[in-house]
């Protein structure tokens, strides 16, 4: 799996800096609460000054609808909503590109098809309703690390985050972050993983993933379900998932777990060798 080198750039405060995917991203709420923002047109400044300083090319700003909408008035475009996320107040995440390249949906086409036909299908049983013993799915040690990274350096050319480092694995695993993975005669088939966002009590489930030998049998559909599980007994309310556009199980999985589609992040982040248009998908 090829990842980019992260550069030592030190962010403003209240931003990150993602420079995997050359992307700032902001969270208003975390920073301004539910207020309105002064001084807009410096804080847009800013923000766009640090992109071109880090060498970013696209801004998503995340808060409750009242400071996403100050934002749109000014040129950046509503991408997704996330109902519930910040416990009783609604997240909007607005962009903008500063390449207008990136903004570009080159399989546009490709990508409304599969998302049609998950409409279509989401609603019928999966092909393949396979009997899956619960004895193979196992919540991740850190000693699971090595072989875990190993998997996911085997499904994805690229990713969005440092999933293909051992020592990143293990650390995400000791710090309380939930891993949860379907092993076959000592291999690994199927693994999910969780983002946490312990204050506002939301979290993504991410880094989904499937050997394309073993898809279609019902792997994560079992995966989403315990991962749910465990999120609501740590007391998550709201959880959500981003699943690529070209990805029809991905997006079919999500659509059969109960979740409703809820935007469309264009060019999101670099998986599978470029840069992915992403489906947001949120369960309240």
């Amino acid at each position: 799996m090829r990842q980019t080198k992260p550069l030592k750039i030190e962010p403003l405060a209240n931003e990150q800096i993602d420079l995997l995917n050359r992307r700032v991203i902001v969270d208003l709420k975390n920073q301004y609460g539910s207020q309105p923002i002064n001084g807009l047109a410096q804080r847009i400044a800013e923000l766009k000054q640090t992109a071109q300083r880090s060498k970013c090319t696209k801004i998503i700003v995340k808060g409750v609808p009242q400071q996403a909408t100050q934002f749109i008035e000014r040129g950046f475009k509503l991408e997704g909503k996330i109902p519930g996320y910040y416990q009783e107040e609604d997240a909007w995440w607005v962009t903008d590109y500063l390449n207008p390249n990136r903004k570009v949906r080159d399989q546009k086409e490709k990508e409304d098809a599969i998302l049609e036909t998950v409409f279509s299908r989401c609603f019928a049983p999966p092909a393949k309703a396979n009997s899956i013993p619960g004895d193979c799915f196992h919540w991740a040690r850190p000693a699971d690390a090595e072989r875990l990274s190993e998997f996911y350096s085997r499904i994805f050319e690229t990713y969005p985050s440092r999933i293909s480092e051992p020592k990143y694995l293990a650390k995400q695993i000791k710090s309380g972050i939930p891993y949860l993975y379907a092993r076959i005669d000592g291999q690994i088939v199927s693994a999910i993983g969780a983002e946490l966002d312990p204050f506002n009590l939301s979290a993504e489930l991410s880094d989904c993933a499937t050997d394309p030998a073993f898809a279609g049998q019902g792997y994560m559909l079992q995966l989403y379900r315990s991962m749910e599980n465990k999120l609501a007994a740590m007391g998550y309310r709201t959880v959500f998932t981003l699943a690529r556009a070209l990805s029809t199980g991905m997006n079919l999985v999500a659509a059969r777990s109960g979740y409703r589609f809820s935007g469309q992040l264009i060019n999101n982040c670099n998986i599978c060798g470029d840069y992915g248009t992403m489906n947001l998908w949120v369960k309240p």
